[in-house]
């Protein structure tokens, strides 16, 4: 299994988008791998975890075809890892050739009802699947099993 880190920073990036620190400045100084994007990673180059605002930047640097992707795998619906508008993207209107194989995307029951709402599979050849907590599914052959409970679930 090859495992690609594309951003391992937090929420707000590093360095921090509106931070003056002295550590935030030095990163800005120094550049390169100073700089982090925000949290998503690849899997053998075709199951994607997670989809962040930075997705744009990190196919640019590692030179990535997100028409090779098999599966999108979302972790949690937090804006860092789940950037919707991103995804509109794969629509008819953004790319050269309408894209015909349709892309299934996984993930906790909140996070596809939200895809649900935004997305218009007309437009966007997508499969939603929603994981259940513990549940093992099958993406892109490989097993999955969701392990972060339902934003509603109370937790004793």
């Amino acid at each position: 299994m090859n495992v690609t880190l594309l951003g391992t920073a937090s929420a707000e990036g590093w360095p921090g988008l509106f931070c003056r620190c002295e550590s935030c400045a030095r990163a800005r100084r120094l550049g390169g791998k100073n700089i982090r994007t925000r949290s998503s990673s690849l899997i053998d180059g075709v199951l994607k975890i997670d989809f962040p605002p930075d997705i744009l930047h990190q196919v640019i640097q590692n030179n990535l075809d997100l028409q090779s992707l098999k599966a999108v795998l979302f972790t949690h619906g937090h804006d860092d890892h789940f950037s919707v508008p991103e995804l509109q993207y794969l629509g008819k209107y953004f790319t050269s050739e309408a894209i015909k194989t349709v892309l299934p995307i996984y993930g906790p029951p909140d996070v596809i009802e939200r895809l649900r709402e935004l997305l218009n599979p007309m437009l966007v050849p997508v499969a939603l699947h929603t994981l259940q907590m513990w549940k093992r599914t099958c993406a892109s052959r490989r097993s999955v099993r969701s392990m972060i409970p339902p934003a509603n679930a109370t937790i004793f």
